[in-house]
This record gives C-alpha cells, sequence and structure tokens, in this order.
C-alpha cells in the first residue's frame, strides 16, 4: 500500500492520495473522470467516486498483491 501511495502521489494530475489503513488507496485527481474512462479503456477497474459528496475528484483503488 505504501509503494502504491508512492508512485500514485507521483504522476501528474494526482492531487492527493489520503492515507489508509485499508485495501484501498482514495486518490484526489485534478480530472477523475477522464482519468476513470481512460483506465477503463485500458481494462484497469477503479472505483468512481466522483460524485460523492464526502469525496468530489476521488478514485478509489484497491490494493493488490506485488504481483499484481
Amino acid at each position: 500500500r505504501d509503494r502504491l501511495a508512492t508512485s500514485l502521489s507521483s504522476i501528474c494530475g494526482v492531487e492527493h492520495v489520503f492515507p489508509s489503513e485499508a485495501n484501498f488507496l482514495l486518490v484526489r485527481c485534478r480530472n477523475s473522470s477522464a482519468l476513470y474512462q481512460a483506465l477503463l479503456r485500458a481494462k484497469i477497474v477503479v472505483r468512481d467516486r466522483t460524485a460523492g459528496r464526502l469525496t468530489p475528484s476521488c478514485l478509489r483503488i484497491s490494493v493488490g498483491t506485488a504481483l499484481e
């Protein structure tokens, strides 16, 4: 999780990676809707949380194993 959070933080357009103790990370992005659609086209499935009142402009990314 920590390695993924660090990697995500360095991506252009990622504004904030919220701290987490769970098996997912919440990531605020500049253009989260466009990023969500691009990830879907690449067959990478994340949860779109952009419309949530508590999580505007955020994507939820599950943390897998190192191999995944």
